[in-house]
């Protein structure tokens, strides 16, 4: 899951990113973030400890810690597409992590890749 559907459910600005986690609590969904998402939520000043921890206490999420070896693949990918560092870190992980797909309100920025499926909130 990418950060911006996490922001949208803590500051209240899209009930769908609101019925997403309501539907993974309801067990429909299973939510894995990287470290990178809480790093990008500190740095936007969002705490979100608390949810983090009613996700974990349901058993609803799993965070990974990127590694070296992630960075460099994102590095590389940064290179040869038209993205975001943190974009590609994402779908490095998300790769790794054999995911579904990756959710987001920015498709535009994961296009590029072809590999990974992404979805916005309100699609699932």
């Amino acid at each position: 899951m990418d950060t911006n559907v996490i922001m949208d459910f803590l500051l209240g600005r899209d009930k769908s990113a609101f019925e997403l986690f309501m539907k993974a609590i309801s067990c429909k969904y299973f939510v894995f973030i990287s470290d990178l998402v809480l790093k990008e939520l500190d740095f936007q000043k969002l705490d979100a400890s608390t949810f983090i921890k009613f996700l974990d206490s349901k058993k609803k999420i799993k965070i990974v810690n990127v590694c070296r070896e992630d960075k460099r693949l994102a590095s590389q990918l940064v290179q040869q597409y038209e993205t975001h560092y943190n974009d590609a870190l994402h779908k490095v992980v998300a790769k790794k992590l054999n995911v579904e797909f990756i959710v987001t309100k920015n498709v535009k920025d994961f296009i590029c890749f072809e590999d990974v499926k992404v979805r916005k909130p309100d699609e699932l």
